[in-house]
């Protein structure tokens, strides 16, 4: 197994070493372990502007380098829209913060992966994603996408977000699991399994009715094409100079709700397709690298979401920026891994070394099984923590001397509460998938918490 990361972190700081750095972050309380990144590079002045406090110790910084924008909680994807907004049109906090850390202008900025933003107050952004970048998430545009790509895909079809043309579209496509509907992006991306609506089978008219009140307020059309029972499972891709570097299977959480809804709660590595499965997924990456970059100029992370379901692996979305998936696939490897991404997005020419940063990426991720499952609930609960017990298919508390199979932590914060759940190394078998595990962890968390889900199932539990 290749083991060090020099190389790369010397690649890193011959790029950003010496310069002041403006890093924006979901809340300040979250900052330490970008910050620790960036001093491993050789940065040392450092302004963190945050969306908010947040939850926890803040990090060990002076006061004029932590930037509160005040921003209000909500759902992710409003938290993440907030933000870019507040970084395209800065206020005058954070017009004083930014003038007075870095009156000189030199100083270079870091975002997230979904930034479109090229500067802040003449400061440019290490990494923006281009707005023809950003029109490749539109799910009702993939599948041409796909086709010239020769990825197999599920039929589907485009229509109009009327009760009429879903019911007709979902009885032409339903193969006995119902069919699901995924909104354009008229009213700008989404992920997170937000605007995209199971129908039940034989597509009855509540069910219809449902998405069509989702969907409508949102989107003028949508792409419907059959449910896949199986384990939603994403492909990570890198487009560098010369090559695209294919990372290994991750699993996303998403769970089906009482209601028929989806619920996204995460991502794990544990899950392993059959190997003619793996394979193809990362002939697939590469295939659709090459292609974003040949057809956009696409560079950096890009994921492929879809199922392994019973005719291996179908693809669902395209989202030209890396996922939530990152986070367990490279949590052990030991490199500042988000900066990284960003030098590939900004095109900056490095010793990038992709065959082996490849071997790495994947190896150590194969070794080092991860992940958690978790999800921001419009609940207000008190800070806790617990230690589980897997047993058959319920989890416990651990009795007194016991070792735990999993950890929970219960972070209120302004209205909301964040539940997460991570399973403790060495305790979670790698091959099957983690969902049945997330399925009755979330069991024993409604029951505790009192957090109004239901009954939860895997989306291979049809």
């Amino acid at each position: 197994m290749v083991r060090s990361v020099e190389h790369w972190i010397t690649e890193l700081a011959s790029v950003i070493a010496g310069r002041p750095v403006i890093a924006s972050v979901p809340s300040l309380a979250s900052a330490t372990a970008v910050i620790e990144e960036l001093r491993a590079v050789g940065v040392v002045d450092v302004l963190i502007v945050g969306a908010r406090r947040g939850t926890g110790p803040l990090p060990d910084l002076p006061a004029d380098r932590l930037v509160d924008l005040g921003l209000a909680p909500g759902p992710i994807l409003v938290e993440i829209r907030a933000l870019q907004r507040a970084l395209a049109a800065p206020g005058p906090l954070l017009r004083r913060a930014v003038d007075g850390f870095d009156p000189s202008g030199r100083a270079l900025v870091l975002g997230d992966p979904f930034n479109e933003c090229e500067h802040l107050l003449g400061r440019p952004f290490l990494a923006f994603r281009r707005p023809e970048w950003v029109a490749r998430e539109d799910k009702t545009t993939v599948d041409a996408f796909w086709d010239r790509c020769g990825v197999e895909r599920e039929p589907s079809e485009v229509v109009g977000l009327t009760a009429p043309e879903l019911s007709a579209a979902a009885a032409r496509l339903d193969r006995g699991h119902g069919t699901v509907a995924a909104a354009d992006s008229s009213s700008g991306w989404h992920g997170g399994a937000s605007l995209v609506v199971p129908i039940a089978p034989g597509t009855p008219e509540t069910s219809v009715r449902d998405a069509v009140g989702l969907l409508a307020p949102a989107a003028a059309t949508a792409r419907m094409m059959p449910f896949v029972p199986g384990v939603p499972c994403s492909i990570h891709g890198i487009v560098v100079p010369g090559r695209v570097v294919a990372l290994r299977p991750v699993e996303m959480i998403v769970l089906l709700r009482p209601d028929g809804g989806f619920f996204y709660a995460g991502s794990a590595t544990f899950f392993d397709p059959p190997p003619a499965v793996r394979e193809e997924m990362r002939s697939i990456a590469v295939r659709v690298g090459e292609a974003l970059r040949a057809e956009i100029g696409f560079r950096g992370a890009f994921t492929i979401d879809g199922v392994v379901g019973p005719d291996g692996f179908r693809p669902t979305e395209l989202n030209p920026r890396n996922g939530a998936g990152t986070r367990p696939l490279t949590a052990a490897v030991g490199l500042p891994f988000q900066l990284l991404l960003d030098v590939a997005v900004a095109g900056i020419e490095i010793d990038w070394r992709a065959d082996e940063l490849e071997r790495l990426l994947v190896e150590t991720a194969d070794v080092n099984r991860t992940g958690a499952t978790y999800r921001q609930l419009p609940v207000e609960r008190p800070a806790g923590s617990a230690d589980l017990v897997i047993e058959r298919e319920r989890v416990r508390r651990t009795a007194v001397g016991e070792p735990p199979d999993l950890q929970v932590r219960v972070v209120p914060g302004d209205g909301v509460t964040t539940v997460r759940c991570t399973p403790v190394a060495g305790r979670i078998p790698d091959g099957p998938s983690f969902a049945p595990i997330a399925v009755a962890f979330w069991a024993w968390a409604d029951r505790e918490f009192e957090l109004g889900l239901g009954e939860l199932r895997a989306c291979g539990a049809t």
